[in-house]
């Protein structure tokens, strides 16, 4: 349970002005570029199935769904949030990391970050924690996780989403803790689903969960969050992921949430090189 206690007390402790000024503005930049996406997304054709769900089922006015000119609850907006965020295909990823992403973390905490009345830099710490949690966790776990077909967008992003929310709302250590093993029960992901908009629905499912692991951790549920042995279960026990470097120098660099590999364009990070290739081909050729 190492790995959940050390990141526990780096969520629930974590300061504005510990940060390292080019993790805040890189927070800063993928802040910007998670709200186009969720906007983008919002008018996307799939975007359309998801809306109508929320419209039908929206639960309490608390936050309000982009691009759509409605509220609803903080789960339901999450929900539709996370999947406008993905269906744009602006997410940004981490390699290596078994595509873990922005698009769980972002989504989940700007909606917690409007129920909670964070101020900016409340928002810059949630995010920062969130995203740091998971990349680490994504660079370590995915020698077990590739190989079998895992995507960590949802398995791993889990983690980041509700670490980000559990700060929002304010839980203790012991809380936060709780919440990761809530995580840990959740967030399923398969490579199989993309092209579909099942591979959607993974990063909308995992931020509104998040928001619901860190409301009923902070209202006392309880859980066992040993995420060293749920990884060694999932990928056979014989990959030899490297959990002490999951939280070695935790809160100093290199910092893995400056990792977060950015998006230039709205399809999917596999085929981008393919189109930069041809554009240089282009530029040495004209």
């Amino acid at each position: 349970m190492k790995v959940a206690e050390t990141f526990a007390k780096f969520v629930a402790h974590t300061e504005f002005h510990e940060m390292d000024p080019s993790v805040i503005e890189y927070v800063k930049m993928l802040t910007l570029k998670q709200v186009m996406g969720m906007l983008v997304g919002s008018a996307a054709p799939t975007s359309k199935k998801v809306i109508r769900y929320v419209m039908e089922n929206p639960g309490r006015p608390e936050c309000g769904v982009y691009g759509c000119g409605f509220r609803a609850d903080a789960a339901q907006t999450a929900l539709a949030n996370g999947f406008f965020g993905h269906a744009s295909e602006m997410e940004d990823d981490q390699f290596p990391g078994g595509g873990i992403s922005d698009v769980t973390t972002w989504p989940a905490l700007l909606t917690a970050a409007e129920k909670c009345k964070l101020s900016g830099k409340e928002a810059i710490v949630a995010l920062y924690v969130g995203q740091e949690m998971q990349n680490r966790i994504a660079m370590y776990a995915s020698v077990g996780t590739d190989g079998i077909g895992i995507c960590n967008l949802p398995f791993i992003g889990i983690y980041g989403a509700t670490a980000a929310c559990a700060r929002a709302f304010e839980l203790t250590e012991e809380q936060t803790k709780a919440s990761f093993g809530l995580a840990m029960v959740q967030g399923q992901g398969y490579i199989h689903t993309w092209g579909t908009d099942a591979h959607f629905w993974e990063s909308a499912t995992v931020c509104r969960n998040a928001v619901v692991n860190a409301i009923l951790a902070k209202n006392g549920a309880t859980s066992n969050p040993v995420i060293e042995k749920c990884l060694d279960m999932l990928t056979g026990g014989d990959k030899n992921i490297e959990f002490d470097k999951m939280i070695e120098g935790l809160g100093k660099p290199p910092f893995y949430t400056n990792n977060t590999w950015i998006k230039k364009w709205g399809f999917c990070f596999f085929t981008h090189n393919f189109v930069i290739y041809k554009g240089d081909v282009h530029k040495n050729i004209s």
